[in-house]
């Protein structure tokens, strides 16, 4: 009679903290900024997707981005260098104060609610998702927007984007 094994129990994420799923959402936010899809993100991709955020950064501060994290000098970010540079930006939601801070970014004019065009741009920027084929409709961010929004004032006050970011 052999004694009962042992399980060892291998959490799932990967050295820099991240689960599967986590990384399944950076590949695709990756990919959608790794536009010529060459498995790196170049200087170029990466200020299009700085100014795509309303950024205007200088040719030099692009450059220290990249810098910051091009482990292996080839002047572009690769997906290892990419997580590494988001590491430290990457949370699940999963508290009140994190959908909080996640209202204050979204709340771009800082007017107390989030209005509809800042959530289709949130929406948009993320290349918000229903599946890894398909990109979100206008209308269907809509959907998500009227379903948050409970008192139909057009935009996304605090007690709602808790309740739909809250759900079970």
């Amino acid at each position: 009679a052999h004694p009962p094994r042992s399980r060892v129990t291998v959490p799932m994420v990967d050295r820099n903290g991240f689960s599967v799923e986590q990384i399944q959402e950076l590949q695709d936010i990756f990919q959608i900024f790794d536009k010529d899809n060459s498995g790196s993100i170049s200087k170029e991709e990466l200020g299009d997707c700085m100014r795509s955020l309303g950024l205007k950064l200088t040719s030099d501060e692009i450059d220290t981005m990249i810098k910051q994290v091009d482990v292996d000098n080839s002047g572009t970010v690769d997906f290892e260098e990419f997580k590494s540079l988001t590491k430290d930006r990457i949370k699940d939601i999963n508290s009140e104060e994190e959908v909080l801070q996640l209202f204050d970014e979204l709340d771009a004019d800082k007017s107390g609610a989030v209005s509809r065009e800042e959530m289709m741009q949130a929406f948009q920027f993320l290349g918000a998702k229903l599946n890894d084929d398909e990109k979100m409709t206008t209308e269907e961010i809509e959907e998500i927007i009227d379903t948050a929004d409970k008192d139909n004032d057009g935009s996304i006050d605090k007690a709602e984007l808790l309740a739909l970011l809250m759900k079970s």
